[in-house]
Order: C-alpha cells, then sequence, then structure tokens
C-alpha cells in the first residue's frame, strides 16, 4: 500500500519533467513555406523546404540560393551549401562550400518557429537565433 502511495506522488512530477523536456514537433517544418526577415533589413525570404532540399529566395531580388538538408533528429538540421543564381565572388563561394551550418529548432507555435544557426560545430560559440514565420508578414 505504500508503494502506491509513493507512485500517487511521483508519477505527476515525472509526467510534468518529461513534458517539459520534450522536443518541440518539428514535423511541421520539413516541408513547407516559411517567411524570413532578418534584422539588418536584407531580404526579406522565403524558404521553400521539400525535406532534404532548402530554396532561399530573396523576395526583393529573386536570387535564391540552394542548400541540402539532412536531419539529424527531430528538430536539428545539418546544411551545406549547393548553389546560388546570384553571381558572388569566389571568396564567398569558396567560404559557403568550405561550411557546414547546424540549424536548432528551438520552438515551433502556430504561427513560427524559432531556430539557432550553429556554424561548423555544434560546440560552436558563434550562434544565431531567430524566427521564421509561416505566413507573410
Amino acid at each position: 500500500m505504500n508503494k502506491i502511495k509513493i507512485w500517487i506522488v511521483i508519477l505527476p512530477i515525472i509526467s510534468g519533467w518529461a513534458v517539459l523536456s520534450k522536443d518541440p514537433d518539428c514535423k511541421k517544418i520539413k516541408n513547407g513555406e516559411f517567411y524570413f526577415y532578418p534584422p539588418d533589413n536584407t531580404g526579406p525570404f522565403k524558404f521553400v523546404r521539400k525535406d532534404s532540399i532548402q530554396y532561399e529566395i530573396d523576395l526583393q531580388t529573386k536570387d535564391t540560393s540552394i542548400w541540402k538538408l539532412q536531419w539529424l533528429s527531430n528538430c536539428l538540421i545539418k546544411s551545406n551549401f549547393i548553389s546560388i543564381t546570384k553571381e558572388l565572388p569566389k571568396e564567398m563561394i569558396a567560404f559557403f562550400n568550405d561550411h557546414t551550418i547546424y540549424l536548432e529548432i528551438m520552438e515551433v507555435t502556430e504561427k513560427y518557429y524559432r531556430f539557432k544557426i550553429i556554424p561548423d560545430s555544434l560546440t560552436s560559440k558563434l550562434i544565431y537565433t531567430d524566427t521564421a514565420w509561416f505566413n507573410p508578414k
């Protein structure tokens, strides 16, 4: 009987912790169109994601970059540059080709998802966070 009382007390605590520590449901963002508004007023951009390929379209100039995506887990993406329609300096193309970008989804809501960009290594200290929207603003 005492064991039952202990479980009655512990089970809600364990259940609550499991809900709080749960990763966001990223299935909603594996495919679709998303809108990104950088704080430096470049863009806006539309991301068109088709599971393992992402097109990043500058909505002002229509320049488009293409990225290969590898889903490492439910909410962690490894991305590598494939190409861009805009003519870029050779050094910039070399930079894109030499670096891997990790994208970690931190939160998914009805209107947007929040993400973290981590260059080259998941242990990198250089981290950028922002928001992508499901509909244009």
